[in-house]
């Protein structure tokens, strides 16, 4: 009876789980920017094994799966992504992150690209395709593509915090400096 008793207390916070996922669905699947990229990685986790079918949050689990440096494992949720919705842009940026980060730089520059070409309005798509550029020694693209960064920021600015800002403003400087030696 005691074993009963435990077992039943044990599944009553996931079933509580369960019922909020399943009924109240990505509203609670939102994590934080605040949130530690481990916590995130279970939360996605979780919400997946009720939703294997959330595109977003996939790319969402792929992209804390990247920043914490599990590349193996991001690119495999990036390419279900990708498998399900072959245009999703997001899961294309995921992927070239991913690539980036294994030094694939052609292959970065690819997913980049192809995600520029659906959405040429994304100030990040360009600052990371500048940033794969740069790392092959194609300064002069890297450096219009930078410059294309910030325009789109300034078309459009919103999501865009000013550290990123920041970011691509030095790397352009960066760029010009060495070029000009």
């Amino acid at each position: 009876m005691y074993n009963r008793i435990i077992v039943l207390f044990g599944l009553v916070p996931i079933l509580f789980l369960a019922v909020l996922f399943i009924f109240c669905g990505s509203a609670f699947s939102h994590v934080e920017s605040s949130m530690p990229d481990a916590v995130a990685e279970i939360e996605y986790k979780m919400l997946l094994d009720f939703k294997p079918g959330d595109n977003a949050t996939r790319n969402k689990l792929a992209m804390v799966l990247y920043r914490r440096n599990k590349l193996i494992e991001a690119e495999k949720e990036a390419k279900l992504v990708l498998k399900n919705v072959p245009k999703d842009i997001d899961a294309l940026d995921t992927l070239g992150l991913i690539r980036h980060a294994q030094k694939k730089y052609p292959e970065a520059i690819s997913h980049f690209t192809k995600a520029i070409s659906m959405n040429p309005k994304d100030a990040l798509l360009y600052y990371h395709l500048g940033k794969s550029q740069e790392m092959m020694g194609n300064l002069e693209d890297a450096v219009k593509n930078y410059r294309l960064a910030l325009e789109a920021i300034e078309r459009d600015d919103h999501g865009h915090d000013h550290d990123q800002i920041e970011q691509i403003k030095d790397s352009l400087e960066k760029i010009k400096s060495t070029i000009n030696k």
